[in-house]
């Protein structure tokens, strides 16, 4: 499944991650994975040997529509005949749990008494595994099991982590860690950040800690760095990748550098998600500079084929010939790539009835004939982007009036844009342009 990359997925990451899910590279983000895997056993039950009641315990629900929180007091899961016979809910586990059985809206359950609360969840229990039944006769296909992630604490309690449909497939995080660790090779690494708030582990940064062509932007030898762009928690991972040492040149411009976003899930909140891109580097608390030529995958948690499938992917981010051939397209070619930027570098935009004596007049001169390849209705865009571009030589374009530098000024007004569809709009108007005058290398764009 073919899906989009923004540029600022690593940094929010960045921004939301509490330390203790914030690691230095894979190695040490592999050994917090398998701590969880460890911790965490997976078990199939069926709705009708299972049961609410009441407890002391308490917890903190949030209603997934409009991130309202409650606390909710007294509920845990009895499994009937397991070995894990009393769970414990979390937040995102009750939400599950509640929509499986097709409980109601949190938020009306929330204002509930307990009691009355649990005997809610046992009614649509009860109801939930007839239906299931009345299914599997039906179908001759035993459809209402359902698949548990179990986590022990170390109060000796169990946590439900999440409760899923029986043909979910989990992959762990621990899993693509080693696949990762197995394939990076020498040259890819996680890139360092600026350090993050009330973290330790901050030190300040030497040059063996910095990229190795260092970005305007990003981190510098003598700044403050902690762990950040390897995550792991008890429900997923995150993993951004920057390949330093084979670059893409690009004429009196930053390099492109090659980098790799992987992202998972355990407990079902989302597919597993993988992104080959070149950008500029990250800027210090690792926003996406410069992104460009991005491809990226979603694999759905379903059947035997999603383990193949997310592990292939994997394998193909970090192989040069192979970054594009899985998605269909052209092989990865460095050298088609640089002549492209190069050519697009070059290459004048202009239409020779406007006056390109005055300013006015080179501005039409050269969103004139853009208008007419990409359309009227993308005038107000193109003619910001010319603006931006005017206003901003040092992003490294030969003008406003070459190709390049309408690409730079897109990609600065997409970066501005609040509205994710907006910047989906422009960003496929940047690589319209550079496709249209690429030449003979567009198929690399």
């Amino acid at each position: 499944m073919h899906t989009a990359i923004e540029g600022n997925e690593a940094q929010s990451e960045y921004f939301s991650r509490p330390k203790e899910e914030r690691f230095w590279g894979v190695d040490d983000a592999l050994e917090a994975a398998l701590e969880v895997r460890d911790k965490t056993t997976e078990v199939d039950w069926h709705t009708s040997n299972m049961s609410i009641e009441t407890t002391d315990e308490e917890f903190w629900v949030e209603d997934p529509k409009t991130e309202d929180r409650f606390l909710r007091k007294g509920l845990r899961l009895i499994l009937k005949g397991s070995d894990h016979e009393e769970l414990l809910f979390t937040n995102f586990s009750f939400s599950q749990f509640v929509k499986k059985i097709k409980a109601g809206p949190i938020s009306y359950l929330a204002t509930l008494p307990t009691d009355i609360v649990c005997d809610i969840l046992n009614y649509h229990i009860r109801t939930t595994s007839a239906a299931s039944f009345d299914n599997y006769m039906k179908t001759s296909r035993y459809t209402g099991d359902s698949s548990l992630l179990i986590r022990s604490s170390e109060t000796m309690n169990e946590y439900l982590m999440s409760i899923l449909s029986s043909s979910y497939e989990r992959t762990w995080d621990s899993e693509i860690l080693q696949e990762v660790k197995d394939h990076m090779g020498d040259n890819w690494r996680v890139p360092p950040a600026r350090a993050y708030t009330g973290d330790p582990r901050a030190k300040v940064a030497t040059a063996e800690d910095c990229l190795s062509t260092a970005t305007p932007m990003g981190v510098h030898e003598g700044d403050m760095i902690s762990p950040a762009g390897a995550y792991v928690s008890d429900r997923d991972s995150f993993l951004y990748l920057v390949n330093d040492k084979d670059y893409v040149e690009v004429p009196d411009a930053d390099p492109l550098f090659s980098g790799i976003i992987l992202s998972n899930s355990i407990v079902g909140d989302r597919a597993f998600f993988s992104s080959r891109f070149l950008h500029n580097g990250p800027c210090a608390n690792h926003l996406l500079i410069g992104l460009k030529d991005a491809k990226a995958n979603k694999t759905i948690h379903r059947g035997v084929d999603s383990r193949w499938e997310i592990k292939h992917n994997i394998r193909s981010a970090f192989s040069l010939d192979g970054a594009e051939s899985w998605q269909n397209t052209d092989a990865f070619d460095k050298g088609g790539i640089e002549s492209g930027i190069k050519r697009l570098h070059d290459f004048k935009l202009k239409d020779r009835y406007s006056n390109p004596f005055s300013p006015t007049g080179r501005k039409m001169a050269v969103l004139a004939p853009l208008e007419t390849l990409m359309g009227k209705s993308n005038k107000k865009m193109l003619g910001d982007a010319y603006d931006l571009a005017e206003a901003h030589p040092e992003d490294g374009h030969k003008g406003s009036d070459t190709a390049w530098g309408m690409i730079q000024g897109l990609t600065r007004l997409s970066q501005q844009s609040g509205y994710q569809s907006e910047r989906e709009a422009i960003d496929i108007l940047a690589n319209n342009v550079a496709r249209e005058y690429a030449g003979s290398f567009a198929k690399h764009f």
